[in-house]
């Protein structure tokens, strides 16, 4: 049986154990018709999670390779400018494959090849619809990067399992040493233009689940032309061929 199949099974036999118990006189309908509202919003919330998942597997995307050169414009960056090789992640800092890749692959990556200077890594926001707390957390990173404090944001985004409430963007901000008067104002809609920018740019190129990530050659003129696409959460050994393959491309 499929999990999605499971899901909807056990949601089934949840409905069923309420009405017998309301039947019973066990307990009121009020309380019955609460209880399937949560089990009803919780089958909603695993079915999109699992829906995610099978997202995260690491394989070439499908869709057509940009061809035209893509910018790095309003992009927050690491690693040597001069670096030969690209690779932009489009992502969600609610979404569990994203979550994997930071935890699992991200920190092989930036020991061999974004601290040598071979790799530029470059971050473009993707908040998905069935993530509700995404659009805020990406808007929280974008405001940390008004005061150079993206990567220190996104990686206690990714790190921490505090929920991705205000509050817990605030204590995030605040253990990151950031000017909270500064932060809090940002938050009130600064932050929301460049997340919407770049899901706009996302949209354009065909991407629509994350993580996705181009992969490509730095061009003289800042643009990156892009070679190779991947979705989902790789290990480390299919990113190296992928990265390999466009850096003896040149």
């Amino acid at each position: 049986m499929s999990s999605t199949k499971l899901l909807r099974t056990q949601f089934t036999i949840s409905v069923l154990l309420a009405s017998a118990i309301a039947a019973s006189g066990g307990c009121s309908q009020s309380s019955v018709e609460k209880r399937l509202e949560d089990l009803e919003a919780r089958n909603k919330q695993l079915e999109a999670e699992i829906k995610t998942l099978k997202q995260s597997r690491a394989v070439p995307a499908k869709s057509v390779i940009p061809g035209e050169l893509i910018s790095l414009g309003g992009a927050p960056t690491k690693g040597s400018p001069q670096a030969t090789v690209v690779m932009v992640e489009y992502a969600d800092f609610e979404c569990p494959a994203c979550r994997s890749f930071f935890s699992r692959t991200l920190a092989q990556i930036d020991k061999e090849y974004v601290a040598p200077g071979k790799l530029l890594l470059a971050f473009r926001h993707l908040p998905l619809n069935i993530h509700p707390h995404a659009l805020r957390a990406g808007e929280a990173a974008a405001c940390a990067a008004r005061q150079t404090k993206f990567w220190e944001m996104h990686d206690a985004l990714f790190a921490d399992s505090a929920p991705l409430t205000d509050e817990g963007l605030i204590a995030r901000a605040k253990r990151l040493g950031m000017d909270l008067t500064a932060f809090n104002a940002c938050l009130k809609g600064v932050g929301t233009i460049s997340v919407r920018q770049d899901a706009s740019q996302a949209r354009e190129l065909g991407i629509s689940s994350t993580p996705t990530f181009l992969l490509g050659q730095n061009q003289a003129d800042g643009n990156i032309k892009v070679m190779q696409r991947l979705s989902g959460a790789a290990p480390f050994a299919s990113f190296k061929r992928a990265i390999d393959s466009v850096l003896t491309s040149r």
